[in-house]
């Protein structure tokens, strides 16, 4: 179910194999959270990738205001947390906590060094992967802006990612 959400149109593992996404579950490890626990501090460079499979993260911003919740248990939502700075190479820039009401929260989590032999398997799928993420930010795989898509100035989150992800790929 996770994957299903996750790789549906629109959703950062669209378009992924089948064999990728075998492969991918066998070395995702559980994690088990304590509510209200920070997961990634902001600023933190990506590690790992989690997929929310019970219960529910929140990305706070510095004063531990809450911007946005991932979920288990909402059946439109990818319930993937952190996978622009996992794949696109940028730190965090918001923290991931443990949601407070929630008793019990558990993650599936890849992390970087199982990603890496995991991608080194299926790079047509990690090709995939990021060129979905890059246009959720209407820039191409080289991290060019798409001609002709409409740049929205209010979403001030998806600017500031925007000009991280082409920061990161002009070094």
């Amino acid at each position: 179910d996770i994957i299903d959400r996750c790789s549906s149109v629109g959703r950062p593992l669209s378009g992924c194999k089948v064999r990728f996404f075998n492969a991918l579950v066998t070395i995702l490890n559980v994690m088990h959270v304590i509510p209200g626990d920070i997961v990634v501090f902001k600023d933190e460079i990506p590690r790992d990738l989690y997929f929310v499979y019970q219960g529910a993260l929140q990305m706070v911003d510095e004063h531990d205001r809450v911007l946005s919740v991932i979920r288990s248990d909402v059946p439109n939502q990818a319930p993937v947390a952190g996978e622009v700075p996992f794949f696109l190479g940028i730190n965090h820039i918001k923290a991931m906590k443990a949601k407070e009401d929630v008793p019990d929260i558990q993650l599936l989590v890849l992390s970087k060094e199982r990603s890496l032999e995991l991608f080194a398997e299926y790079p047509e799928d990690y090709t995939t992967i990021c060129t979905n993420l890059m246009l959720e930010f209407d820039l191409t795989i080289e991290g060019r802006p798409i001609p002709g898509a409409d740049v929205d100035a209010t979403d001030k989150d998806k600017m500031e990612t925007t000009a991280r992800i082409v920061e990161s790929m002009n070094h």
